[in-house]
């Protein structure tokens, strides 16, 4: 395997050597010449340039002494999923078992758009079987906004009951993530737990946008709670356990709404409602 050379924390070059080409644009380069391209890894990861055909297997594998470019692979199909075809979902199973009463070998599958599964297509396949079932990983998300930290406190706190039971949990701020990334989070997660606070009687705008999305995209087989923080009424609670329960969600508590500030109480609440959670996987 060829190795990649690392520049700084997280960039690393991956490109190939030609030594063998000896004129570059009109002038000699009688010591060869490279192909530079950079991987960066950060909070998503980019590869800069590319390298010149024939040489794609000399950075391909450069590139696998970082990381496994097939994890990649596997979350964009998620994605396109997750977003794409996820209403589609009954229709799906039927589908793959006329294939397979067909009894044709699949050795490459070619969509009309995006990868082209040249190996392991069989991976690709079962990916769609199990998500077309809903079936997912024992795996929480805690989906939230926030106003004034409230909130995004108690989502910390319900995390920690969560992680403390050593179950896996993810927190995602919805404004700081696009809703079809979140949604490929959802595709492999089997429990939801959607925070907001209550703004003019209701559900704060960002998360009610998402729960309109999600609605369209109809998840099956999902368990969800709310909770959220509030000045005055606290309707945001309600109003997100009746669009779960509009979704088919198995809605694991009544959910946990707070006023003002969460206190050492209420933190203490938090974490047990994480417990909870954790148990009802």
């Amino acid at each position: 395997m060829e190795k990649s050379v690392q520049l700084k924390d997280g960039v690393y070059w991956v490109g190939a050597i030609d030594w063998n080409v000896r004129e570059f644009h009109g002038y000699t380069t009688s010591r060869g010449t490279t192909y530079n391209a950079y991987l960066v890894r950060g909070e998503k990861t980019a590869l800069v340039d590319t390298v010149k055909a024939g040489f794609f297997p000399e950075m391909f594998s450069r590139i696998e002494s970082i990381m496994n470019p097939a994890e990649t692979v596997m979350g964009e199909a998620a994605k396109y999923f997750g977003n794409i075809l996820m209403p589609l979902a009954p229709l799906i199973p039927p589908l793959l078992k006329k294939v397979k009463k067909m009894g044709i070998p699949i050795e490459m599958i070619a969509p009309s758009h995006g990868i082209i599964w040249r190996s392991y297509p069989e991976k690709i396949i079962q990916a769609y079987t199990d998500w077309s079932k809903g079936i997912a990983d024992d795996r929480v998300l805690i989906i939230y906004d926030t106003m004034w930290q409230s909130t995004e406190t108690m989502a910390k706190a319900i995390s920690q009951g969560i992680s403390a039971a050593g179950v896996e949990n993810k927190l995602i701020h919805v404004r700081k993530n696009h809703r079809s990334d979140i949604m490929k989070e959802i595709l492999s997660a089997k429990i939801l737990v959607i925070g907001s606070p209550t703004i003019n009687e209701g559900i704060f705008p960002t998360v009610a946008e998402l729960l309109i999305y999600l609605k369209g995209l109809r998840p099956l087989k999902k368990k969800g709670v709310a909770f959220g923080s509030y000045g005055w009424g606290g309707e945001a609670i309600p109003a997100i356990n009746d669009a779960m329960k509009g979704m088919g969600f198995e809605i694991i508590d009544p959910g946990l709404s707070l006023m003002y500030v969460p206190g050492e109480e209420d933190l203490e609440n938090c974490v047990a409602l994480g417990e909870k959670i954790a148990a009802s996987l």
